[in-house]
């Protein structure tokens, strides 16, 4: 029934459960998996906070294989702050880093559920717009998405990315909560 199967996760509760879902479902049907995350300036999330702070990048001033980073950086991934404020001073390969810390925890807790085929991909830009290229791009028969993310107040009041995703993509949709 599925082959392919779209998840993309952005840390949130929600994403965590649609990630198990889609899981069980690729391990019940032989589908592949392909885990993604959209680069987002306005939050890093708390779980990848945590393991930047693990890592010790924060404090190293590095990201693991790329360039440094603003010392503000150690403060921000330490005290969890919304980074919105210093969107500027966060270099892409900090976020990049992050959705890469992200997925490879997704993709652990895929394998762990019994899935054979599972790629992962870091996109960034609008998430509704890259998750629906994606779809469309890999022809995936499913996507599995969180029904509730990591959004701002503007992307509420803009329209989900949920509902976006949900109207426009080619194929089913199942938002998990």
């Amino acid at each position: 029934m599925f082959s392919k199967i779209l998840v993309p996760t952005d840390g949130s509760d929600s994403a965590k459960k649609a990630e198990l879902l889609a899981a069980d479902l690729a391990e019940k049907y032989g589908a592949k998996v392909i885990l993604m995350h959209v680069l987002r300036r306005d939050h890093i999330p708390e779980g990848v906070l945590r393991a930047a702070e693990v890592e010790r990048v924060a404090d190293s001033g590095s990201v693991p294989g790329e360039g440094g980073f603003p010392k503000k950086m150690g403060e921000m991934f330490k005290s969890g702050v919304n980074l919105s404020t210093f969107d500027a001073e966060i270099p892409q390969a900090v976020l990049k880093w992050a959705g890469e810390s992200l997925l490879s925890e997704a993709e652990k807790k895929v394998r762990g559920r019994g899935v054979k085929s599972v790629s992962h991909l870091v996109r960034d830009g609008d998430p509704a717009k890259q998750i629906l290229e994606v779809a469309k791009s890999e022809a995936v028969d499913l996507i599995v998405m969180g029904s509730t993310g990591r959004g701002s107040l503007q992307g509420l009041l803009m329209g989900s990315v949920v509902h976006k995703v949900n109207q426009l993509a080619p194929c089913t949709c199942v938002a998990v909560k």
